[in-house]
Parts: structure tokens; sequence; C-alpha cells
């Protein structure tokens, strides 16, 4: 499948060289990559933010709909940070970092591996991945509770909500919008109340 997936890609550059696109060499490509490796990389959360003032909060689930980001301010006016962003396009969707030496030798590979073998998702079989992803997250983050983001429409994120419950022993809140992200009076409520039982 990984053999595939890199024909894929060759096939897909290949293709937007025929648009009019310029192929790159080795020495570009890992130069751009790395290049967009930096500006990937976020500010850690200040030492004691989510601990002393704040309480320490994962968002976890598939990925979020515009309105959505309101789910941030809305833990924050309740008196907790989200601290981990399990999302499809927050901390969890992001590639894990390439490796100098294998860069060199073989910049497509590396791409590869970086995209197609360390991004965590409920999609995958097995999914172990995932769980062991969280698990050192959390634990990494001194996390208190999760939101558990879904919508009523994904059947993927639903179906794995059991099995997260038992493989995570922290409170969970099951929080999903009717209407996307419309119902903010809703979710502040049930924000609050789930941080009022983690105090």
């Amino acid at each position: 499948v990984r053999d595939f997936y890199r024909e894929e890609l060759k096939r897909l550059g290949e293709f937007l060289v025929r648009l009019g696109g310029t192929s790159p060499s080795k020495d570009h490509l890992a130069h751009v990559m790395l290049e967009y490796e930096q500006k990937r990389k976020r500010p850690g959360i200040p030492p004691g933010i989510g601990i002393d003032r704040l309480l320490p909060l994962a968002l976890v689930g598939g990925e979020l709909l515009g309105e959505d980001r309101a789910i941030f301010d809305l833990v924050e006016a309740a008196g907790g940070q989200i601290v981990l962003d399990a999302t499809d396009f927050g901390d969890r969707g992001r590639p894990g970092p390439f490796d100098p030496h294998r860069l060199a030798l073989d910049p497509l590979g590396e791409l590869v591996h970086a995209y197609f073998a360390t991004i965590p998702h409920a999609f995958r079989r097995p999914n172990t991945q995932l769980y062991r992803y969280l698990q050192k997250e959390l634990a990494d983050r001194k996390v208190c509770g999760v939101i558990f983001r879904k919508y009523p429409w994904c059947d993927l994120w639903n179906a794995e909500l059991p099995r997260m419950r038992t493989c995570i022993d922290i409170p969970f809140l099951e929080l999903d919008t009717r209407s996307g992200g419309s119902d903010q009076a809703r979710m502040a409520y049930r924000i609050r109340a789930f941080l009022e039982v983690l105090h």
C-alpha cells in the first residue's frame, strides 16, 4: 500500500509538470520539505497554563467546520484550555518530523513515510497507532478531560467512541452540533457543565 501511495504521488507530480510545473531536484524537494516542517511547528503551551489556571483538555475527532472553531473560545470562557487539538486538521493531523539521513538519500521516500506512516487516524486498520498517540499525548500534556467532537452523520467517529472510552481512562464529553455550529448556546452549556464536573 505504501508503494501504491508513492506511485500516486509521482503520478500527481507528473500531471502537474504536464500542466506547466517543473520537476524539483532531490535537493530542492528536501529544502522545501524542511522549510514547511519549520512552518508547521507551533510554540509549546507555556508551563502550567493548563494546570494551575485553566483545566487542560483535549479535543478529539474528525475535521472541524469553520463555525466549530468557537469550541476553543467556549472552553476558555468556561475555565479550560485545549492543550491537545487531536482533530483531523489539528496536532494529530500533522506529519511526523523528517529524518535528516533518510531525507538526504530519498526525499520522496521520506515524504511518503511522514504522511503515510506517521499520521494516526480512526480509519486505519488496525488503528492502534491512534490509541498509542492519544495515550502518550494525553499523559504528556496532563489532560484531565476529553471533548469528543463528532457529527451525527459521521459513522466512523461515532463507531470509535465506545472503544475510545474503554482505552482512555479520563472523563469524556460527547459533543455534536446539529446545524454546523449554529447551536453555540447548547454547546456552551454542555462545556460549562463538563468543566464544573472536572473541577
